[in-house]
């Protein structure tokens, strides 16, 4: 799969310079050029194939929503741990109308979704360049180029759905759309809830566009009357079926320390820029030109659509730079803004590059671009740490889900795990699930104990009410985050010493690069139980117990012995 992506991207590189003078003066070689773009974006996400843990958890409230449970994590406990209604309620009805397997279609919504993008891209560049085609193809070919943009089509999470409805916010404000920008900022915010930010630039551009301030009060009450037509009821909703405003994911994500959080989120920050090196450079160099020296009063309306895309890039960079940025590769919340950056580079380009032989109609010029597009390109599968961790990433989550389908068919359906990496193991499960982070846990996402400083998403903990609730099986052992471990692992957690035991199980049919061992703990007064269960001879596990007579204190390592 690798050398044809690459292969596919090289040809799409060279095609589109040879056939370069031809776009301008046609549209039909236009397309043909946004087809070859479009194209080499499919070819680039070929090389990103991982589905993201954290998306499994949509995936099993929307197979609940489908099953007739409704949008819960366990049936009958009403917890909301998730932030991505519109898609959750897309895949559920999807399975439910037409039996499609969820993670599949997922993965398929999210690439057709980047493809649209990298359209809406090419549309929207179009119309704010007067219609210069050249100018617009070069924008979407950035996109498509952007390797963080690429990684998070497969991922079957909401971040391609959120990118397309961004744009069309925004396509939809220049086109001054009042109700329909309401509409689409409400949608974005079931999406996604800093989605709701969208309606600031929006209103900034009633403000900014109306000759009168009373003049722009009609269209502004338009945008917020359409964001309550459907945010008011479905908050509503939400309230009487979950009890709370905030999301349970939102309530386990805060309480870190402040500057530690901000912190993290300039790192996120910094690895963004750096993913994004041959974008980011250029567009700061034609800011700072444009912004310095001012624009002609012609250029009112030209100016008010720069300022619209950089506002509206600036708000979701502080919201991920304010929560701390997240721990999944390629920085996912920052991901939207790529096609923003996009066009107001190519934007800024041609309205003050003013050389006709710097023009984009020029092949050399569009040469140079392609060449940028392609070093964005090898920059983010090559030199950079991007491709190894989403590879990484990917490994871990089949991991997991291997170990799912192993407590499924093992394990009798009533049986309760409590794990760290709720994710593809919980949804492959199906098993009930108690979440130790507290993403689906409404006591510990509330009322837990929080690390001051630790990665964002993984600060709520409250392990004497895990144990209290004697799960029979708790997951969250060395390395069982990433799903398989190298060797067994016996350490033990104080509030578990007295009612679990721990328990390695080496899988001599897995071939996981993190290695053959399951360790995990067993509830003491069920170990016999789970193990015969555990332990079926179709699955070729053995399982290994500590020495019994050596005390297991924190995370101390005992001697093992092999048994059957």
């Amino acid at each position: 799969m690798i050398p044809v992506a690459f292969g596919t991207i090289i040809l799409v590189l060279v095609l589109l310079v040879a056939a370069w003078p031809l776009v301008d003066g046609r549209r039909r070689w236009a397309l043909v050029a946004l087809g070859l773009i479009v194209i080499l974006g499919l070819a680039h996400q070929c090389l990103f194939q991982t589905i993201s843990g954290d998306a499994f958890i949509t995936f099993r409230y929307a197979r609940n929503l489908a099953s007739g449970h409704g949008p819960v994590f366990n049936p009958g406990d009403h917890v909301e741990g998730y932030t991505n209604f519109l898609l959750m309620v897309s895949l559920a009805a999807l399975h439910a109308l037409a039996g499609l397997d969820i993670p599949a279609t997922a993965r398929v919504l999210g690439i057709v979704c980047n493809l649209l993008a990298i359209v809406l891209t090419y549309g929207l560049s179009c119309k704010l360049t007067g219609g210069h085609r050249p100018t617009a193809l070069i924008a979407a070919l950035i996109v498509a180029a952007s390797g963080c943009f690429a990684a998070y089509g497969p991922s079957g999470m909401e971040t391609p759905l959120f990118t397309v409805l961004i744009l069309a916010v925004i396509w939809s404000t220049i086109n001054e759309s009042w109700f329909f920008v309401g509409l689409l900022i409400a949608l974005t915010t079931m999406t996604r809830p800093e989605g709701i930010l969208l309606v600031l630039p929006a209103l900034g551009w009633c403000v900014y566009c109306s000759p009168t301030k009373r003049q722009s009060l009609r269209p502004g009450l338009a945008v917020l009357g359409a964001v309550s037509l459907l945010l008011v009821p479905w908050t509503l909703w939400r309230l009487s079926y979950y009890g709370y405003l905030l999301p349970n994911q939102i309530e386990a994500k805060r309480g870190m320390e402040l500057g530690h959080q901000i912190m993290a989120g300039g790192r996120y920050l910094w690895g963004f820029v750096v993913y994004s090196l041959p974008l980011v450079l250029p567009l700061f160099a034609l800011a700072g030109l444009a912004f310095a020296g001012g624009f002609p009063r012609g250029l009112r309306r030209s100016a008010a659509v720069d300022r619209l895309l950089f506002f509206t890039t600036a708000l979701f960079v502080l919201f991920a730079v304010g929560v701390g940025g997240d721990w999944m590769p390629g920085c996912r919340f920052l991901v939207p803004v790529v096609p923003l950056l996009s066009i107001l580079l190519l934007k800024l380009w041609k309205e003050n590059v003013c050389f006709p032989q710097l023009c984009t109609s020029n092949r050399r010029v569009a040469a140079v671009f392609v060449l940028l597009a392609a070093f964005l390109f090898v920059h983010n599968t090559l030199s950079s740490d991007l491709l190894p961790r989403v590879r990484s990433w990917a490994a871990q989550v089949e991991g997991l889900a291997q170990i799912g389908r192993w407590l499924h068919d093992s394990l009798p359906a009533d049986t309760v795990v409590a794990t760290h990496a709720n994710g593809a193991l919980s949804y492959y499960s199906d098993l009930p699930t108690i979440d130790m982070l507290g993403l689906t846990d409404e006591h510990i996402a509330r009322s837990g104990e929080r690390k001051p400083r630790g990665a964002p998403g993984h600060i709520a903990h409250d392990y004497p009410y895990v144990a209290g609730r004697k799960p029979a099986v708790v997951a969250y052992l060395f390395a069982v985050g990433r799903g398989f471990a190298p060797e067994p692992y016996f350490g033990v957690d104080r509030p578990f010493q007295t009612e679990y035991v721990p328990v390695s199980f080496k899988h001599n049919r897995c071939t996981n690069p993190y290695g053959q061992y399951v360790n995990l703990l067993l509830l003491r007064s069920e170990r016999k139980e789970l193990v015969r269960h555990l332990c079926d001879p179709s699955q070729d596990v053995e399982v290994f117990f500590p020495e019994p007579d050596i005390q297991r204190v924190g995370t101390q390592v005992t001697p093992v012995e092999s048994g059957k």
